[in-house]
């Protein structure tokens, strides 16, 4: 009738006979296509599969990435606020050192004019003291020691003239 037979043969082992049978081949044809679409299936599932795990690594992985990425922004802006936070502390150490700088020569310089009027008062007081004395002595009348007492005055105020000669 034209139409294909697969043969098959099996022993009999309790005789001498063989068996032979046969089996249309559009049934094998008919069960190969279907295992060579579930084949096919199961393929592609597999490769689906797959496609999917590889997909959610990468996704794990990216979002790894991403939260790495902004822990190292946050420390990025910690850094950046210490650098500041640094950079202020020096700035303000900077002005405490100027203003202590500033308070050492002002405190030299109040050292200096204290210093200055002790050296300045001294003589002072004694010209004070020299010019009662000369005064005293023209009412008494003792002209002898007037001299001594007007050197004595001049002598004060060329020391008082050292002192003003070495502040200019």
């Amino acid at each position: 009738d034209g139409e294909n037979y697969l043969v098959g043969k099996q022993q009999l082992s309790l005789s001498q006979w063989t068996l032979y049978f046969l089996t249309p081949t559009t049934l094998v044809n008919e069960r190969r296509l279907s295992a060579a679409v579930i084949a096919t299936l199961g393929m592609a599932f597999v490769l689906f599969g797959l496609l999917f795990l590889r997909e959610r690594q990468l996704k794990k992985a990216s979002q790894r990435k991403a939260r790495e990425g902004e822990k190292f922004r946050e420390l990025n802006i910690r850094l950046e606020q210490e650098v500041d936070e640094r950079r202020r502390t020096e700035q303000e150490l900077r002005d405490t050192q100027n203003d202590l700088v500033q308070a050492g020569k002002l405190a030299a310089l109040g050292q200096m004019s204290a210093a200055i009027a002790h050296e300045l008062n001294q003589p002072i007081t004694a010209i004070r003291t020299f010019a009662a004395s000369g005064e005293l002595l023209l009412k008494r009348g003792a002209h002898t020691s007037l001299p001594e007492t007007f050197d004595q005055i001049s002598a004060l105020t060329e020391r008082m003239g050292t002192i003003t000669g070495q502040l200019k």
